[in-house]
C-alpha cells in the first residue's frame, strides 16, 4: 500500500510477496521486525535530474533469509521522470521518502509495469508509450528478485537471483518485450509466457490492489461514498472478479459443450450404423485372418520342403567334397612339379636376363658406332648434295654457254652469208667493169680477180 503526503511525508512501499514450496504452499508471508532508520548515500540511490530532491529509505534489517520472490532491487532507465535510477531494497519493509513530483509513485508504477501490468492498471494512461521519458525513444525497467530457499523457481537454471527486464519502445511496432536473466546475467527466456509462469509460481498479483495500491486507487477508496465501488475494490482484492470472469468463461464453455453434445447425439444413430458396418468388416477381416494363417502355414511347409531339398543337395556336395579330398595328394604332387618347373623357368629367366644385359651393352656400343657412321653418312650426304648443287650449276652454265654458242654460230653464218652476198655483188660489178674496159694491154685482159687470194 502507498500513501502520498506533500513535503516529505512518507510513502510506504509494502511489498507483500508470497512464496510457494513445491507449488503447494499458498499462504502469504510477511517478514516484520524492528525498523532501523538509515539515510542512504548517493551510492545506493542515484537521482538523475533534480538536486533539490532528497530521498530517504527506511530499511528493515533481519538476519532471516529472504523468501524467494522478494524484490531485491530495481533499476530504471528513461522511465517517466527518471533517466537513470537504481534502488536496492532491504529484505523486509521499505519506505521511500521525497517531495511531490520527485518520482516516488514512478517507482511503484515501474514495479507493476516491469512485472507485466498493463498501462490502464497503473492509472498513468492508456498506452505504455506514455511512460517513456519525454525526448527518449526507449525505457528500460530491470527488477531483481531473490530466488533462494525451498520455494525457489527453477534454481538449476536461474540460480539465487532472477532479473526481469521489460523494454518499452516508442517508435517500434512491438511496444514492449520481456527478458529473464539468471544471476550471472545470462539470457534464459524472452517470452511473456515465462514471466506469467514465474508470477504464478510466486503468487505475485500486480493487478491486485492489496498487493500494489497506488495513490489514485487509495484516494478513490478513501473518498468514495458508494458502496458499489468499495464492493468492487473488495472483489478485486479477493480475486472475486477474476473468479467471476473464470466462472462466466466456464459457463460459456459449458454451453458450447452442451451444444456440441446435442450435435453428437444427433450423429449417434449414424455413428451406430457406421459401427455396425465396421463390425461386419472386422468379422470379414477376421475370416481373412484365418485364411492368412492357412497361407502362412503353407508357406512354412513350403519353406521346410525347400530346406529338405537343400539338405539333399548338401549331401551331394559333401560327397563331391570327399572325392575332391581324395584327389588333393595328386594335386599336391602336381603343385610340386609345377614349383620345380617354375624354379627352372626362373633360372632360365635369370640367364636370359644376363644375356639381355650383355646384349644391351653390345647394343649400346653398336648404337654409338651407328651414331658415328650416321654422322659420317650425314656429312657425305651434305657433301654429295653440295657436289650435286655444283654439278647442276655447271650444267646450267654449260647450257647457257651452248645457247650462247648456238647464237654466235647463227650470227657467224648470217655474217658469212651476208659477206658472200656482198662478194658476189662486188665480183659481178668488177666483172662488168672489166668487160666494159677496152682491151689495151693484151694479156692483162685475161686476168682473173679472185676474192680471198684467188
Amino acid at each position: 500500500m502507498v500513501y502520498g503526503r506533500p513535503f516529505g511525508m512518507a510513502n510506504r512501499l509494502n511489498t507483500d510477496m508470497a512464496t510457494k514450496s513445491n507449488r503447494k504452499r499458498e499462504n502469504q508471508e510477511m517478514v516484520s521486525s524492528s525498523i532501523k532508520r538509515q539515510r542512504v548515500s548517493d551510492n545506493h540511490f542515484a537521482s538523475d535530474n533534480s538536486s533539490d530532491d532528497s530521498y530517504n529509505i527506511e530499511m528493515d534489517y533481519n538476519t532471516a533469509i529472504p523468501a524467494a520472490g522478494t524484490i531485491k532491487g530495481i533499476k530504471l532507465t528513461n522511465f517517466m521522470c527518471h533517466s537513470n535510477l537504481e534502488i536496492s531494497f532491504s529484505d523486509c519493509v521499505n519506505f521511500i521518502i521525497g517531495r511531490n513530483g520527485s518520482g516516488k509513485s514512478a517507482v511503484l508504477t515501474a514495479i507493476s509495469v516491469g512485472l507485466g501490468a498493463k498501462a490502464n492498471v497503473t492509472d498513468r494512461g492508456n498506452s505504455l508509450r506514455n511512460l517513456v521519458k519525454t525526448g527518449c525513444s526507449t525505457a528500460i525497467i530491470r527488477i531483481k528478485l531473490t530466488n533462494g530457499g525451498d520455494g525457489a523457481y527453477r534454481k538449476d537454471i536461474f540460480g539465487n537471483e532472477i532479473m526481469v527486464e521489460r523494454r518499452i519502445s516508442v517508435n517500434e511496432a512491438a511496444v514492449s518485450c520481456y527478458k529473464l536473466f539468471n544471476e550471472f546475467g545470462q539470457l534464459i527466456f524472452n517470452k511473456k509466457q515465462e514471466l506469467i509462469r514465474l508470477l504464478d509460481y510466486f503468487n505475485i498479483q500486480v493487478d491486485n490492489p492489496i498487493v500494489v495500491l497506488n495513490q489514485d486507487k487509495s484516494r478513490a477508496f478513501l473518498h468514495s461514498s458508494k458502496e458499489s465501488m468499495k464492493y468492487q475494490f473488495f472483489k478485486n482484492a479477493t480475486n472475486l472478479t477474476q473468479i467471476e470472469d473464470d466462472y462466466n468463461f466456464a459457463k460459456c464453455k459449458k454451453e458450447e459443450v452442451a451444444k456440441m453434445l446435442d450435435t453428437k447425439k444427433e450423429l449417434l444413430p449414424v455413428m451406430e450404423r457406421q459401427l455396425h458396418e465396421l463390425s461386419l468388416q472386422i468379422k470379414e477381416s477376421q475370416a481373412v485372418g484365418s485364411l492368412q494363417d492357412k497361407v502362412n502355414s503353407l508357406k512354412n511347409e513350403a519353406a521346410w520342403a525347400f530346406v529338405t531339398e537343400q539338405e539333399k543337395g548338401v549331401d551331394l556336395m559333401r560327397k563331391e567334397i570327399r572325392q575332391c579330398e581324395r584327389k588333393i595328394p595328386q594335386f599336391h604332387k602336381k603343385i610340386d612339379e609345377l614349383k620345380a618347373t617354375i624354379q627352372d623357368a626362373k633360372s632360365q629367366y635369370s640367364r636370359i636376363c644376363k644375356q639381355i644385359e650383355s646384349s644391351n651393352s653390345s647394343i649400346q656400343q653398336l648404337e654409338s658406332k651407328r651414331t658415328d657412321v650416321q654422322a659420317k653418312l650425314d656429312k657425305h650426304k651434305s657433301e654429295q648434295q653440295k657436289i650435286y648443287n655444283e654439278r647442276n650449276q655447271c650444267k646450267s652454265e654449260v647450257d647457257t654457254i651452248a645457247r650462247e654458242k648456238k647464237q654466235l654460230l647463227q650470227k657467224i653464218m648470217e655474217i658469212e652469208q651476208r659477206n658472200r652476198n656482198e662478194f658476189d655483188v662486188a665480183r659481178a660489178s668488177k666483172q662488168k667493169k672489166i668487160e666494159q674496159r677496152p682491151q689495151q694491154n693484151g694479156s692483162n685482159s685475161e686476168k682473173y680477180f679472185t676474192y680471198g687470194g684467188c
